[in-house]
């Protein structure tokens, strides 16, 4: 090989591997993005679930205290008379399940609206 040929071969070589070493970085790039995404959609997604929580805690709230200070009953159990709450009777019909929410974080929103459930259902049948 004549001495421009191999000078020619070593530039192209050169650019190869600055082509090569570019795309390694886009390739860490774009796994950076990929998981900032994944991570911006957990956030998203706890996000909305807060968002529901904090509803059934001020629904929650509401019916506790339309029980605790003999109010009128809330509308999702109108035919039903007023309630006083005993803790002896909450603290018994809920142990299973609130214990259960608290020892399983994978399940937390289904076991605190079971939770509601529960306090709504012995608030209306009481």
């Amino acid at each position: 090989l004549s001495h421009a040929e191999e000078e020619t071969r070593a530039h192209v070589e050169l650019e190869l591997a600055s082509t090569r070493i570019a795309l390694d970085e886009l390739r860490l790039e774009h796994r950076r993005v990929t998981q900032e995404n994944e991570e911006l959609r957990r956030i998203s997604t706890l996000s909305a679930e807060n968002e529901q929580l904090r509803n059934e805690i001020n629904v929650l709230q509401g019916t506790l205290a339309s029980g605790l200070n003999g109010a009128s009953p809330s509308s999702q159990c109108s035919s039903a008379p007023p309630i006083k709450l005993n803790s002896d009777v909450i603290a018994e019909q809920l142990q299973g399940g609130f214990f259960d929410f608290l020892r399983s974080p994978g399940m937390k929103f289904e076991k605190f609206r079971y939770v509601v459930y529960m306090l709504t259902d012995l608030h209306c049948t009481a």
